[in-house]
């Protein structure tokens, strides 16, 4: 039974992994702008309202011009404007789960 549970844990943060890197940028630009609009004064509910309609509109409109785009050349640098954070993203999500298991300083 512990040995099913890990696995659906294990299967479950694979998943949440591989989502965060997949909406990376909009995240990054949803966060950003969050953050914008709550250090002008905007509150926290404000904030997050903003910050996720920032996000939306980004993943919309990434995947609009995205179907739309005709030149190789745009499409490949959106692809890469989209890629470049989850990259980065996975990096660290990789790194920070393979330190995990490592043995602290002093050791």
């Amino acid at each position: 039974m512990l040995v099913i549970a890990l696995i659906a844990v294990v299967g479950t943060l694979c998943w949440l992994i591989f989502n965060f890197a997949v909406y990376a940028l909009p995240t990054f630009v949803g966060l950003s702008v969050g953050m914008f609009a709550h250090g002008t004064g905007a509150g926290s509910l404000g904030a997050v309202v903003v910050g996720f309609a920032a996000a939306v509109v980004t993943l919309v409109f990434g995947q609009h011009l995205f179907a739309t785009a005709r030149s190789r050349t745009a499409r490949i640098a959106l692809g890469l404007a989209f890629a470049g954070p989850a990259a980065f993203a996975g990096y660290h999500a990789v790194f920070g789960i393979s330190g995990i298991g490592d043995m602290s300083e002093p050791w």
